[in-house]
């Protein structure tokens, strides 16, 4: 689909640029489908790995959690927002779905 949307904007408009910006925008916009992410839920918080970085939040940052089909949502809104992609993590189940909500009912205080 990406390259679909490339192709499109390589054919639309003049210039190499445009094609390099577009590719550019929906390869970062989807990397976080195409390389692994890991999570460690413990005591103090959730740590986040991606990319060789790693980034911990504490239980305290979290004040929302919504539950999905795939993963549960953390969030520091505690109601529902706009700002809610920008301001938490997606966590991904594997096969631990139950284990993942009940650890996360536990530690975060709606």
């Amino acid at each position: 689909m990406n390259l679909a949307v490339v192709a499109v904007v390589y054919f639309t408009f003049p210039g190499a640029g445009y094609t390099i910006l577009a590719f550019v925008l929906l390869f970062g916009a989807t990397l976080s489908m195409l390389v692994p992410i890991r999570y460690r839920l413990d005591a103090k918080g959730v740590t986040v790995f991606f990319l060789g970085t790693r980034s911990f939040r504490p239980w305290s940052h979290y004040r929302n959690y919504y539950v999905h089909k795939n993963g549960i949502f953390l969030t520091s809104m505690s109601k529902p927002s706009g700002l809610d992609p920008f301001r938490g993590h997606f966590l991904y189940y594997r096969d631990n779905r139950d284990e993942v909500i009940d650890y996360v009912k536990r530690n975060v205080k709606r």
